[in-house]
């Protein structure tokens, strides 16, 4: 090979592309030390000790003078204007039981058979039951829960044990994960109000069964769950519901599942939940963009699988399993944070 300098022929010797390459790897080390690793998608533990310290932290539980008819397992609940609607399985196989509750009290409602696994959601100003295990099928279609009429090809695909989230204006509806077939999904589907229809929205990092989601703030929350290989999950997801652009992964110190996001007052609150089969949690999370804070905060009993919602400006808990087994007891707590006085501040 050669290379022409003006007139004249100059041989480029072998030594010259050894340095020639040492230059280039070397620009690629520094571009990739530089611009590799994107801020948004970096993996981000727990906030430090110093910004925990940094807050305070107030709780107010109240046990309310009225609860469900009777525990509930596959329990599910969901805000609708001023009251919450709360599905859930009675013991005798596939025999299902809804109420209403509001501050004043609970109402109950029709009792139609549903499948395990299924989710209760907020479509077209009517709750639905969708999804679910019928026999060793997973599902499909939804029940209507007023007119008690099933249509078969609701779901995009049938789902098993999804999490569904609805935003706090009603508008927009996602179910995102679950079983599906015969494996793990990682699809996160929307349905808004305006179409009627679900269409894909995004995806999981991972396929994850049995996470909980939340949404609020332009932000989709997703946490926990059971990962493919039988472990739980300890990954936080965020994402910006304009750009649909996964921003942040948070990490748990343990995996967990069972239990439950919540929005309130602009802040994302995770609750209770199992760190493994049978270890009941009562630890109360802060879930920001920045990091993950262990609060100091507990609920009042350790519990997972419970229904939550949002009424009156409190978070309402609704049954759940505890130590002592399904709970039909019904609590409201008030959470908030703030950022304690410079003057104040622990050191």
């Amino acid at each position: 090979m050669t290379l022409m300098i003006g007139s004249s022929h100059r041989r480029v010797r072998p030594r010259f592309f050894v340095f020639l390459a040492c230059v280039v790897g070397l620009g690629v080390l520094v571009f990739m030390v530089a611009f590799g690793s994107s801020p948004t998608h970096k993996p981000i533990a727990l906030l430090g000790k110093k910004t925990a310290a940094s807050l305070i932290f107030h709780i107010h539980s109240n046990t309310l003078p009225f609860s469900l008819p009777q525990s509930l397992s596959d329990l599910q609940a969901l805000t609708v204007d001023n009251s919450l609607i709360v599905v859930g399985i009675t013991h005798q196989y596939g025999s299902g039981l809804s109420v209403s509750i509001t501050p004043q009290g609970l109402v109950q409602g029709p009792s139609p058979v549903i499948f395990s696994g299924g989710n209760l959601i907020w479509a077209q100003n009517m709750a639905w039951w969708s999804g679910g295990m019928k026999g060793h099928t997973i599902q499909k279609s939804a029940l209507n829960l007023e007119s008690n009429r099933t249509y078969t090809n609701f779901l995009p695909t049938p789902l098993n044990r999804a999490a569904a989230a609805l935003s706090p204006s009603g508008s927009d509806l996602f179910v995102l994960g679950g079983a599906s077939q015969n494996t793990l999904s990682d699809r996160i589907y929307q349905m808004t109000e305006a179409s009627g229809s679900f269409h894909s929205w995004g995806l999981l990092p991972v396929a994850v069964e049995n996470p909980t989601a939340a949404v609020g703030g332009n932000f989709l929350i997703v946490a926990g769950g059971t990962l493919a290989g039988g472990e739980f999950n300890s990954d936080i997801w965020i994402y910006g519901l304009l750009s649909h652009h996964l921003l942040t992964t948070l990490h748990l110190p343990y995996g967990i599942q069972g239990s439950r996001l919540v929005y309130s007052h602009r802040h994302f609150w995770l609750l209770g939940g199992e760190k493994s089969s049978g270890q009941l949690l009562s630890s109360i999370w802060l879930v920001t963009q920045k990091g993950v804070i262990k609060t100091p905060l507990h609920l009042p009993v350790a519990s997972a699988h419970f229904g939550v919602g949002v009424l009156s400006h409190r978070i309402w808990i609704v049954g759940g399993i505890t130590h002592n087994g399904p709970t039909h007891t019904i609590r409201s707590l008030t959470l908030s944070v703030g950022k304690m006085p410079p003057h104040t501040k622990r050191s």
